[in-house]
């Protein structure tokens, strides 16, 4: 159901699979879902911060972390440019990054605690870059891609929260990782059970959809998608001997090593 007038970018291309609720190119002619727009920047922004931080952290950590956090950059850029157009094509950049960045996330967290770069994680490597172009190629010639992405993003999600407390719990993590895992199961469980589900199921005439639930829902994924960033590289920095401190100020939460662990590794 499309909510609204068409808009500056109706004409210019295809439109999206989906429309959320909120009305289309109300309160500004050439941004088509100006809340859904608005929401979106968090992520964007905490990706690109990570990503920054990373590389003024004083130390020079695997590619992988560095990604991850590019990646959910690129889902929040995704995210802008899917709810400001509501084109297919626009939606296509918000959705496939979200499936290549958890998957990146996913790597993150099953060789976390391992030492040496061998077999298994190369195994690993190039089963998920074959899943990543297979899934990509089933995405472009499906019919119904979205759900096809909703199935796919959400099972990995649902191994990163499992395996993650596995990881977290399983051994004296400290309440620095501890907080950080819960944030990021709890943005993105709390994200899809309280906003994502009712925005969906609802129906766009109900009452609660005046509050913009999906724009809630991408704070609280925002909140989720940088903490899984933080708490594998936090984990990382762990294992690796460097006693990183949690800071929890300004600009972002983000972890700090000693003077003595700076420098390249």
């Amino acid at each position: 159901m499309r909510l609204g007038n068409t808009g500056f970018w109706t004409p210019l291309g295809q439109a999206a699979s989906v429309d959320w609720c909120e009305a289309n190119y109300l309160i500004v002619t050439w941004i088509a879902e100006f809340w859904n727009t608005l929401s979106s920047l968090p992520i964007m922004l905490g990706g690109l911060m990570g990503w920054f931080l990373l590389r003024r952290l004083g130390r020079e950590v695997e590619t992988r972390y560095t990604l991850a956090f590019a990646l959910i950059g690129l889902v929040g850029l995704g995210s802008v440019g899917f709810h400001g157009t509501l084109l297919a094509s626009a939606q296509a950049l918000d959705e496939l990054p979200m499936v290549y960045a958890a998957l990146v996330l996913a790597y993150c967290l099953r060789f976390g605690r391992s030492a040496e770069d061998g077999p298994p994680q190369v195994r690993w490597r190039v089963g998920l870059t074959i899943f990543a172009l297979g899934f990509t190629v089933a995405y472009f010639l499906s019919e119904t891609y979205f759900q096809l992405f909703v199935g796919c993003f959400g099972l990995i999600v649902a191994w990163l929260c499992i395996q993650g407390a596995r990881v977290v719990f399983s051994s004296p993590s400290g309440s620095s990782l501890r907080t950080l895992y819960w944030m990021a199961a709890g943005g993105f469980v709390g994200a899809f059970v309280c906003f994502w589900l009712p925005e969906r199921f609802l129906g766009c005439t109900h009452p609660a959809q005046a509050l913009q639930l999906h724009a809630f829902f991408h704070l609280l994924a925002a909140v989720g998608s940088y903490s899984a960033g933080l708490v594998l590289l936090y984990d990382r920095l762990r294992f690796l001997g460097l006693e990183p401190e949690m800071s929890w100020g300004w600009p972002l939460p983000f972890p700090r090593l000693r003077e003595g662990d700076m420098g390249s590794s």
